[in-house]
């Protein structure tokens, strides 16, 4: 066996960080709180990892990190464990359902997760369609992410022929930033066109 393979060998047996986490959680180490989710079942975890990613939990134990051992959160197990997996491991079912996409914007919103939020608007905005478009820019208005309305805007407003198809009375609807935002870039994008 050469230098090399030795060294190779060495850096493959040397655990990743993000792999020393998911054991923290998946085997659970040291847990020190546990979460109680809306279904009422319960699930341990660190937290450290929950007052790291959320500023709720940073003030909700404060200074009493030492003594609260419970705390709620508004979902079920399934997205709560969701939720975990990515505090502990920063990786998301890229083909998860939708539903639960929105599940964990709308928790991110309510506990304050910044990192989880951005990473949800990604998700959002990468499965926009003529047809979900305008109800995924309300879900963005609701869950104040910007991101996901601005994304949107420029969604319709490129598509807007196509969307006006699946959803004719969009406009009823939508955002009213989004319905500015798109015939603003209509006028503008007329005036350049070839004549």
């Amino acid at each position: 066996m050469d230098n090399n393979q030795k060294i190779e060998d060495l850096l493959c047996s040397v655990p990743t960080l993000d792999l020393a986490f998911r054991q923290l959680s998946e085997n659970n180490i040291f847990p020190d709180c546990i979460i109680i989710c809306s279904d009422n079942l319960k699930i341990q975890a660190h937290k450290r990892y929950l007052c790291a990613y959320s500023t709720y939990f940073e003030s909700e134990f404060g200074s009493d990190i030492k003594n609260r051992k419970q705390v709620q959160i508004d979902a079920s197990l399934n997205i709560v464990l969701k939720l975990l997996d990515f505090l502990y491991t920063f990786t998301i079912d890229q083909d998860q359902p939708m539903s639960d996409t929105q599940e964990l914007l709308r928790l991110s919103d309510m506990y304050k997760f910044a990192v989880l939020k951005a990473r949800m608007c990604g998700l959002i905005i990468g499965n926009f369609t003529t047809s979900n478009v305008c109800d995924l820019c309300t879900l963005g208005r609701l869950y104040q992410a910007p991101l996901i309305r601005r994304a949107g805007a420029r969604f319709i407003a490129s598509n807007l022929k196509e969307v006006e198809e699946k959803t004719p009375d969009w406009r009823k609807n939508a955002d009213p930033q989004v319905i500015r935002f798109v015939l603003n870039w209509n006028k503008t994008f007329q005036q350049w066109r070839p004549i």
